[in-house]
């Protein structure tokens, strides 16, 4: 139901950060190629930051919060998305959950949509498990400061309940580019750990920033 984002090899030049008894934040900024100029806040973790592998050409990378923030009481020890900037158009941006409403213009929950999508799917785990998906998937809308767009979450229901974790999808468009991301959140048995409301705000204050100037090369 939806296109994942994989970057699995990239080694991510994340922000470098100090060590805080109590969490404070930061306003962190990276470039993933031309119209994607991003900043976000984000807690000030020792391991954690935004970047893109150190190439501003790379339109991927990852955001992290590691470690969580003791007053998160996640055990996950991270918060890590995968990050792609992506035109808005692209066929292959990732799918939501939900559909956006166009008298309210917000996302929500859509489980007409999602039923005549999940009962015609060629993979037999979405056809069988399709009305258990609608009731686990939870749809965001999410207004960021300067582009708006949604989050769902969702949980993969086969297998041992123990080590089940929800994952988070979301993108958000501005003008004609999308920054689109996936993570996880909780582990399913450990409600009291769910991450969603963080990740939630810290993807409202994601911005799309003017593009850097080229620096032209000093003449002789």
């Amino acid at each position: 139901m939806r296109s994942l984002i994989v970057c699995s090899t990239l080694i991510f030049a994340l922000g470098h950060q100090a060590a805080f008894a109590a969490p404070t934040n930061e306003r962190v900024s990276v470039v993933f190629g031309k119209g994607c100029n991003i900043a976000v806040t984000l807690p000030h973790t020792r391991h954690g930051g935004i970047g893109n592998g150190g190439d501003p050409d790379s339109q991927e990378g990852g955001m992290e919060v590691n470690p969580l923030p003791a007053s998160w009481k996640s055990n996950m020890g991270r918060m890590y998305f995968s990050l792609e900037c992506m035109n808005k158009n692209d066929p292959n941006l990732m799918q939501p959950s939900g559909v956006l409403n166009s008298t309210t213009n917000t996302w929500g929950k859509d489980p007409d949509y999602m039923r005549s999508y999940l009962t015609t799917s060629t993979e037999a785990y979405e056809r069988n498990k399709a009305e258990e998906i609608i009731e686990t998937t939870q749809v965001y809308d999410i207004k960021a400061v300067n582009g708006h767009g949604w989050a769902d979450t969702y949980v993969y229901l086969i297998g041992d309940e123990q080590y089940r974790q929800r994952s988070m999808s979301f993108c958000i468009f501005h003008d004609s580019k999308a920054l689109c991301g996936n993570g996880k959140v909780a582990y399913v048995n450990e409600p009291q750990g769910d991450l969603t409301q963080h990740a939630i705000e810290i993807l409202r204050t994601i911005e799309f920033l003017p593009d850097v100037p080229a620096v032209e090369p000093v003449k002789q």
